[in-house]
């Protein structure tokens, strides 16, 4: 159920962009957020090399906004998140081929 509810938050926060009501700076902070909640950026894993709910949460976020960072500043930005997240994901154990087909697609 909090899962589910991260989820909608996640996809609320995307169409909230979409729909002009946030600028791109939060959703930036939020995938900062979602991705190094809980510890530092440049420290350890936030979570379990086995706990993928977090690449769930940044791959709803980019699927529901991201096609709007294609050029400019938010290119930018968005390139540098994404070799964060890519570090991420190498920290992680088996990735279940679902999470595999979000990310790639992301």
């Amino acid at each position: 159920a909090k899962q589910q509810r991260m989820l909608s938050l996640v996809k609320l926060v995307g169409e909230l962009y979409n729909d002009l009501v946030i600028d791109s700076g939060i959703v930036f902070d939020t995938l900062w957020t979602l991705l190094s909640s809980g510890t530092e950026r440049t420290g350890p894993m936030p979570d379990p090399p086995t706990d993928l709910f977090r690449a769930r949460l940044v791959c709803t976020l980019l699927d529901s906004c991201g096609h709007y960072f294609e050029s400019g500043t938010a290119a930018k930005r968005l390139s540098l998140f994404m070799a964060h997240f890519d570090r991420y994901m190498l920290g992680k154990d088996r990735v279940p081929t679902d999470v595999e087909f979000a990310v790639n697609d992301t």
